[in-house]
This record gives structure tokens, sequence and C-alpha cells, in this order.
């Protein structure tokens, strides 16, 4: 094959890229895609009794799901049943972006939760418990909710 062809074709491949925009566009554009999510920390008298009666069913074992009513979206993550309490839900971050809701926590002890600082503390959501969960409320969401939770 010729040099021209592989120019040419090399020029062709380019341009195909550029017009369909299989050139990403970084770390940057995905950053600024996010937007905060106003949240507040449910205790479980400000719980449907509906979604109470499906965390007492499931919070023995992992579970995470989202619960909608009218004005709400519920979001409840559980961490399964453990031979000793101790163990804390921590919030590690929630953001939104055009097609999701993405939630990230952790299972941490009491222990760890002293060695943190006051801010990071407040993040701590859950009760100490043989069957940590956590759940948080905000605005409907008419998107779905991603977990993380490692």
């Amino acid at each position: 094959m010729s040099y021209r062809y592989m120019k040419t074709g090399l020029l062709l491949c380019l341009l195909i890229l550029c017009l369909t925009g299989c050139i990403g566009k970084g770390r940057k554009g995905k950053e600024a895609e996010k937007q905060n999510v106003e949240y507040e920390i449910c205790s479980e008298d400000m719980l449907p009794d509906e979604l109470l009666d499906i965390i007492e069913q499931k919070k023995e074992r992992r579970f995470k799901l989202s619960y909608n009513t009218s004005k709400y979206t519920y979001i409840a993550i559980g961490y399964g049943m453990h031979s000793v309490d101790g163990y804390m839900v921590w919030l590690k971050d929630i953001y939104a972006t055009d097609k999701a809701c993405y939630i990230q926590c952790s299972l941490v002890t009491r222990d760890y939760v002293e060695g943190l600082g006051d801010e990071a503390k407040s993040m701590v959501l859950s009760e100490a418990s043989v069957c940590p969960y956590m759940v948080i409320r905000c605005s409907r969401l008419d998107k779905s909710v991603a977990y993380y939770m490692p």
C-alpha cells in the first residue's frame, strides 16, 4: 500500500472520530456534570411504614434500595448481620448527574470513627449496630440510584 493511501486513510479515520464524538471530553467534563444532592438523615419515625417493613425483612443481609413517595426519595443501604455490634455506615459521597444519583458509603467501626475529624464524623449516618443500615431522604428523584458499597 502506498504512503498516499495510508495518509488518506488515517485522515479519514480522524475525521470520523471527530464527527461521531468518540473522542471523549476527559475527566474535567464529567466533574462539571456533578450536582449536589441535599439530603437528611432519617430516624425510624421519619420513614413510611411500608419502607420500615421492607427494611425489617432485609436488614439481616446486605441490601440497597430506593423508595419513592410523591414528595421524597428514600435511599437505604444495609450491611447485614454481624457477630458483634459497633459497626456504622459512613456516607462518603452523594451526588447526581443527568443520568443517575450516585451514593458511596462504607462500613466502619466505632474505633475508626474516633480517629476521624469532626467534619468526617458528621458523615457517619447510622447508630452502632449488629445490623447497621442507613436511610437518607431527598427530594423526589426521577432517575435511578447507583450504589457503591465495598
